[in-house]
């Protein structure tokens, strides 16, 4: 019987079928956090070869990041993880790196308002400042967007930068 491209018995193809539906299963991204009763289910917004990274702009700077996983298209910095920033004006120039997808925290916006919704933080191991350059993105309870960023700042010569990320997803279940 063909299976798949495959020519094997009938049983073998569903067992074949079924550990390459649970492998699949197993490799899938999860991005969920939960405070208390509330929680939330951020996995469409995790970008894409496909899709590619979510991106924003401040004055002088084009920031690039993934929600829940690695950047995926980074041809100007190799090296970069969740998050990074290269120039508007050259953006072929060198990126620094905002963030590092291992060390991703959890939190709320408001804790006393778990309807604000979620915030993640990733943080870096390069010291700016006198502390650690951060990324935090604020997923926002917007009932009618599927999620954009729309707001970005950056204190501490963009030690830390906020992004503010509007969608439904943000909203509790």
């Amino acid at each position: 019987t063909d299976c798949l491209g495959h020519n094997m018995r009938v049983d073998v193809c569903l067992a074949f079928v079924f550990a390459l539906h649970f492998i699949c299963i197993i490799i899938a991204q999860n991005c969920t956090y939960t405070h208390g009763k509330w929680s939330w289910d951020l996995s469409p917004l995790i970008s894409s070869s496909g899709t590619g990274d979510w991106s924003i702009d401040d004055d002088t700077y084009k920031w690039h990041f993934n929600v829940c996983g690695d950047t995926v298209r980074n041809p100007s910095c190799p090296y970069a993880n969740s998050a990074y920033y290269t120039n508007k004006d050259t953006p072929s120039s060198s990126c620094v790196v905002a963030g590092i997808t291992a060390n991703e925290t959890w939190s709320m916006i408001d804790f006393f308002d778990p309807r604000r919704g979620p915030s993640l933080n990733y943080t870096t191991t390069e010291p700016c400042s006198g502390m650690f350059r951060s990324t935090k993105i604020d997923f926002v309870c917007d009932a009618s967007s599927s999620g954009y960023p729309s707001s970005i700042q950056s204190e501490d010569d963009r030690c830390q930068t906020t992004i503010q990320f509007n969608t439904k997803y943000a909203c509790t279940t």
